[in-house]
């Protein structure tokens, strides 16, 4: 069955008109008003004009992915689905506070959307908001002590709070969690020799290094070893590490839950 969306929003006519030609769907009409442009558009039959708009995120275009969910969100501005994805897009373009605006809605909405509160955590950690985002963290760990983007990023934040020693429990659960998640696995190892566990951090940062020893992590992992390795030698302090070498999880969520 085809769907009629009604979009209104305020942009270029022409720039709408490319978007939205990117989609399975056909434009019904489109009347510009001063700076406002109102659309009615119908989706073809059988198609779920969201895949498309994952694609063109996923192969870097972020404007025209970004200005689609803006088209749907003017359509229906409770989409749970619109308010996630968009929310994350907001994030990773660093619009923190339209990011945060969103995906607060989505959780007050829903409380119970996990993907959407780590969302959210990881958007105040990165506008530095420190405490509200650990705070959202946590609640998204205790509803879903298995989710290891929440345990990884949760450890992540107390580590930027320096809390070192409660963000060690939350990294080590997130690798094991992800034996696999090179991130998750380098963040072990910063909570380690943040505890004061330089050999064992050690050892954890080759670990991260075999797990791909071609990715930017790697780097940065061997630097570790080698920072390791040069305090052992001279018996100097440890200094610490660049809290900005943290990984977060936003690219690993899933951009697009089922509708």
């Amino acid at each position: 069955m085809k769907r009629d969306y009604q979009f209104k929003v305020t942009g270029d006519a022409t720039e709408i008109r490319a978007a939205l030609n990117q989609l399975d769907g056909t434009i019904q009409t489109l009347v510009t008003r001063g700076a406002e442009v109102e659309v009615t558009w119908r989706a073809e039959a059988g198609t779920d004009p969201f895949e498309k708009i994952k694609g063109l995120l996923d192969e870097g275009k972020r404007a025209e992915g970004v200005l689609l969910l803006e088209l749907f969100l003017s359509d229906d501005a409770n989409s749970e689905s619109v308010l996630y994805n968009l929310g994350m897009a907001y994030s990773d373009a660093g619009n923190f506070r339209q990011a945060v605006t969103l995906l607060r809605r989505l959780t007050q909405k829903d409380s119970a959307h996990t993907h959407g509160r780590i969302a959210l955590g990881v958007a105040l950690l990165r506008s530095k908001k420190i405490e509200e985002g650990i705070e959202e963290l946590q609640t998204a760990v205790k509803d879903a002590p298995d989710n290891v983007w929440a345990q990884r990023n949760l450890g992540a934040g107390l580590l930027q709070a320096n809390r070192f020693a409660e963000a060690l429990p939350h990294l080590r659960q997130a690798q094991e969690l992800e034996p696999d998640d090179q991130a998750a696995r380098f963040g072990y190892g910063q909570a380690l020799e943040l505890n004061g566990n330089a050999t064992e951090a050690d050892e954890v940062y080759r670990q991260t290094i075999d797990l791909d020893e071609f990715s930017e992590i790697a780097e940065l992992a061997r630097k570790a070893r080698s920072k390791i390795a040069e305090k052992t030698f001279h018996g100097a302090t440890p200094a610490t590490p660049r809290m900005d070498a943290v990984m977060y999880c936003v690219g690993a969520l899933e951009r697009f839950e089922k509708l």
